[in-house]
């Protein structure tokens, strides 16, 4: 049933994207705001803590009670209010789109269409971003669409998919999806990352990203040139990577290409360095629908031997 609900929405995505603004979006930052100000009372990172189980922890728990109580009535309806929660919590659509809009503009080689694109899509998860047109090459700029793309297939679908198999109905979802905009807010509240509430929801991120970041990259590791995204990955777990990190290494060696992490290393240095075309935009994009088929495969086998029936 958990493979059927998934391909259900990830068809629905496809025909209609919810807006990244909606209003569900919009409620659930509300509510994020409103929690920074309850609890902010000093710069110790335990207030930041209380803030975040207490968001977390709220709407997890709300979801999951609605969910239970609609299984014992009505197993239908528990379907259709998981279904609708997958729906509000993925987003392949919205990165695919612009991600696509980028590829056609650069092709007509209007690079300055292909930088407004990038810039509107990256305010899209950092509106407090400063980013410019200026100095944005053609290079540069499919380098970036492509590390933004990478991240944002993870954020928005392979880490969403995760917790939605591991945790019962739609909790793991919610509970991913408000741990992931709690930690983009308070980063753009004008303070450090060291302040109390960024500390935490970082930290809390970290490790949900833990697993679901590793599969993922071997997810693209399988999809793409399996050999050099795990010679990259291998040498990479040495230099102990952020999630983000690894996960451009392994997406970019998969593409046979060298993220900016692995130029910093030298024992990364495996691959040659080339200006990067429009092309290789398309390359991603295949690599990301493979990478999305095998998990979706995998998803299928398991729903057929039992445990996500």
């Amino acid at each position: 049933m958990v493979f059927f609900t998934v391909l259900l929405v990830l068809l629905v995505e496809q025909a209609r994207a919810l807006s990244p603004e909606n209003r569900v979006h919009q409620m659930v930052r509300q509510t994020v705001a409103w929690t920074e100000g309850f609890f902010h009372a000093g710069q110790e990172r335990h207030y930041g803590v209380m803030a975040l189980v207490g968001l977390t922890g709220g709407w997890t728990l709300a979801a999951f009670a609605l969910w239970w109580l609609m299984s014992e009535w009505a197993l239908g309806l528990a379907w259709v209010f998981t279904l609708g929660l997958l729906y509000l919590t993925i987003g392949f659509r919205q990165f695919s789109q612009r991600f696509t809009d980028m590829q056609l503009a650069l092709n007509q080689n209007d690079v300055a269409r292909a930088a407004a694109i990038y810039i509107e899509w990256r305010r899209q998860t950092r509106p407090d971003a400063e980013l410019s047109l200026a100095g944005l090459d053609s290079n540069r700029l499919v380098r970036l669409a492509l590390e933004h793309a990478l991240v944002c297939a993870f954020r928005q679908v392979f880490a969403v998919l995760f917790w939605f198999m591991v945790m019962p109905g739609p909790s793991g979802v919610v509970l991913y999806r408000v741990s992931e905009l709690a930690a983009r807010s308070w980063e753009q509240t004008g303070r450090t990352l060291k302040s109390e509430f960024a500390w935490a929801a970082h930290r809390w991120l970290a490790v949900m990203d833990w697993i679901p970041v590793r599969l993922t990259a071997l997810a693209y590791a399988v999809a793409g040139q399996f050999e050099e995204a795990a010679l990259v990955w291998r040498q990479s777990r040495d230099l102990r990577p952020d999630a983000e990190a690894l996960l451009l290494d392994a997406g970019f060696a998969a593409m046979g290409l060298r993220s900016v992490s692995a130029v910093r290393a030298d024992s990364l240095a495996a691959f040659p360095e080339r200006p990067l075309v429009s092309m290789d935009l398309a390359f991603a994009a295949r690599l990301i629908w493979r990478a999305l088929a095998l998990w979706m495969g995998m998803l299928l086998l398991l729903t057929v031997i039992g445990p996500f029936r």
